[in-house]
């Protein structure tokens, strides 16, 4: 983000500060501006992020203290779209954000949980083949659960995880820190392979963002 917007940090008034927060999978700017009158701050401030918009819109959720989650929903209600998961490695966590959000309600149908291969085969129907020729970490099982999630749940959005959360059970072509994930909405169906760290709860909590995330993109499509 910084060398994308190098050149509009490099011109800002001497006044105005730029500062950059990171956290997992995410970073926040924050300007300061100083000065004595406060409302010629505030209008220079939203002055310079007009001036960065053009730049940095499609990597903006929110601002001030939106939430990630928060976004999200406020995005599904915004598009009138429903949204239901799958969530293997993640092991629910993507909805566990969901529902922190007051009023998830309004678009989450739900979701599951088939943290086993035979659950994903007789409870989300994914085809016991695709496991067998493919395994659960693959590509084409990921986009059968995110559609199989949306059918089952009556929902207009599909999302689905699978992948090696590790410590344990990676391999040399699945190490651990390999997952994939999907989108699915009757249309279109966008998946993606991530290849993360060897820590746990690090993979799981970058997992719910990049999935999150997804489906952001994959709305503005």
């Amino acid at each position: 983000m910084a060398e994308k917007i190098k050149q509009w940090e490099e011109n800002l008034p001497n006044n105005i500060s730029l500062a950059y927060l990171p956290s997992i999978g995410q970073v926040k700017l924050r300007l300061t501006a100083k000065g004595d009158d406060a409302s010629a701050l505030k209008k220079l401030v939203q002055d310079q992020i007009n001036l960065v918009l053009p730049i940095a819109q499609k990597y903006i959720y929110g601002y001030d203290k939106t939430s990630f989650e928060e976004a999200i929903g406020t995005l599904l209600i915004q598009k009138n779209k429903s949204i239901a998961f799958a969530e293997s490695c993640s092991g629910g966590y993507v909805q566990h954000k969901i529902t922190k959000v007051r009023g998830s309600s309004k678009y989450f149908r739900g979701g599951i949980v088939p943290y086993h291969n035979d659950l994903k085969i007789d409870m989300l129907g994914v085809k016991q083949e695709t496991i067998e020729q493919h395994g659960a970490v693959s590509e084409e099982c990921i986009i059968e659960m995110a559609n199989r999630v949306r059918e089952k749940f009556n929902a207009d959005i599909g999302a689905a995880s699978s992948g090696v959360a590790g410590p344990d059970g990676g391999t040399e072509e699945k190490p651990v820190g390999t997952i994939w994930i999907a989108y699915a909405d009757g249309k279109q169906t966008v998946t993606k392979k991530l290849q993360l760290t060897q820590n746990r709860m690090l993979n799981i909590e970058l997992t719910e963002i990049s999935v999150l995330n997804l489906v952001r993109k994959s709305l503005a499509l």
